[in-house]
Formats: structure tokens, sequence, C-alpha cells
């Protein structure tokens, strides 16, 4: 019954972003999302939590006002998805360097013999960038976790995210649909600033602490040598965005006999690229999910 409900909410959510105007989503959406979390306060500690982390320079009422820009931008993405699935937002405009990055891309795509392994996070709209390469035609193979509700995955989000023309994968079975990708010259995606515990996490410093991340994309690294390169979307203005497309990322030259702490060296450069990109503008990363958990590596 729960599971009904909450799809048709988000039927209802969307409808309501068929017909409305802009303005009125963009508002309705801050209110769902801030009535939401509110509700919630174990949820808002945890951003408390992870902003003091992060940025243990702040004071009270300025991580109060960064959770506030949190809020504000998190319910912008969820607006403009909204607006994006029933097209309201228009694609070819949306980026404001389009030119620039489908040159990049056709640029690293033929030099990549061995396929090209995107690595992003939650940042920006993401579901914005999926679609907009699409588009470009670069369709990607896109590693994926499911909601616990299989027909809102099936009816509503994964229709969304393939329509033009990308493949979503479950994390089971994940790894032998992105090898296949790359080994066909495909352009496959992971969004690796999400905890994964061992034995498929590693251990990695983010923002001077400790966490686990995936080691997915060092193994496909060191089995298949594909291009590895980060690639962002930042807001930059009201339904306007510019995607970042950095330097395939090659493993430091250091001489390994330890290929476990090989994997764990090239994840904290994947890492590390990914604080840098955050850095820029911290209120368009998700934080409100616990990002520091107690792990324990010994097991």
């Amino acid at each position: 019954m729960k599971q009904k409900l909450i799809y048709y909410s988000i039927r209802s959510f969307l409808f309501l972003g068929k017909v409305l105007p802009k303005r009125s989503i963009y508002r309705f959406s801050h209110w769902v999302l801030v009535r939401y979390y509110r509700k919630r306060p174990k949820r808002v500690e945890i951003l408390h939590q992870n902003i003091e982390r992060a940025f243990p320079e702040k004071e009270r009422k300025e991580v109060e006002r960064f959770c506030e820009m949190v809020y504000t931008e998190v319910s912008k993405m969820l607006a403009e998805t909204v607006l994006l699935y029933h097209r309201r937002i228009d694609l070819e405009h949306a980026v404001t360097n389009k030119e620039e990055a489908v040159g990049r891309l056709k640029h690293l795509q033929s030099n990549a013999p061995n396929g090209i392994l995107l690595i992003a996070g939650h940042y920006g709209n993401w579901e914005l960038l999926g679609l907009f390469l699409g588009t470009c035609g670069f369709p990607i193979v896109n590693v994926v976790k499911q909601s616990t509700n299989h027909q809102v995955d099936a009816e509503i989000i994964t229709p969304f995210r393939e329509r033009y023309g990308s493949r979503m994968v479950e994390h089971e079975g994940a790894m032998l649909a992105l090898v296949k990708a790359l080994k066909s010259g495909k352009i496959a995606s992971l969004m690796i600033d999400q905890v994964v515990h061992p034995p498929n996490g590693v251990p990695v410093n983010f923002f001077g602490h400790p966490t686990a991340a995936t080691k997915a994309v060092a193994v496909l690294k060191q089995k298949y040598d594909p291009l590895v390169v980060p690639i962002f979307i930042q807001r930059v203005d009201e339904e306007k965005f510019e995607v970042k497309i950095g330097d395939p990322i090659e493993p430091r030259p250091e001489i390994y006999t330890d290929k476990q702490q090989q994997l764990i060296d090239m994840t904290q450069q994947y890492y590390d690229i990914i604080e840098a990109q955050i850095r820029q503008a911290p209120e368009q990363w998700l934080w409100l999910y616990n990002r520091w958990k107690k792990i324990d590596f010994e097991k």
C-alpha cells in the first residue's frame, strides 16, 4: 500500500509539472523538500554533521545558511528534473558550453580504443547531464542503484533516463555490463561519491576524513585500461549549466608490488578530483546522506 501511495504521489507531482507555470513548480518543489526534511530530524542532523565535518571553520550561523542553500539547490534540481521529464527545458540551450563539451568528448573518443569510463558525482543536475550526453550522440551505460519502489523505477525513472539511448544497469552484474561496453568502445559511467562498504569499497580520505569508496573504477583501469575521465555539470544560472570535462586520469608512476595498495591510491586520485570540484560550488553537491559512516576494513 505504501509503495502504491508513493507511486501515485510522484505521478501527481509530475502532473503538476506539466500544467503549472515554471515559477510555481520551483516554489512547490522547495516547499515539499523543506517540509519533508524538517519532519525528519535525523536527516537534518546528518546534513549539519556533514557540513561541520567538511568545513570545520564555519560557525553555527554559517552552517545554518549553508544548509538553506543546499535545500534550495536540491529543490531546483528536483523542479528541473520534473520539467525535463515533460521536455519543458530546452536541452539544446541549457548547456552554455555545448560546442566545447561535444568537441572535447569527440576528441577523447577518437583516442580511446578501450572505451571511456566517465566518473561523476551527485553534483549540479546530474540527471540533466545524462540526458545531455544522449542528445549529443554520446549515450552512456550507467550504473544505478534501484529504488525500493520497483514500479517507480520501471515506469518513471528508467524510461526517463534512457530516453535518448542511454542504458541503465543495476549494481548487481554491473561490472560485466561495464566491461562489455568498454570492450566495444562505448562510454560507461559511474557515480563514485557514495559510500561503498568492503569488500567492494576501499579506504579513502574525503574532505580530510576517512570513508570508503568503490574500487570498481580502479579495477577496470587496471584490467582494461579505458580512459578514466571526470565529468561534472555545474549550475551557472537559472536553467543554465556548464559541463566540465577533465583530463584523463592515469595512475601515478609509482611502482607497486601490492595491487590492492595501487587500487587504494588510484581511488584516492579519483576522490581528490571529486572533492576539488565540489569545493568550487559546494552547495551544489548532495550533502543529505551520511558520507562518513564508520566502516571496519579489518573484516
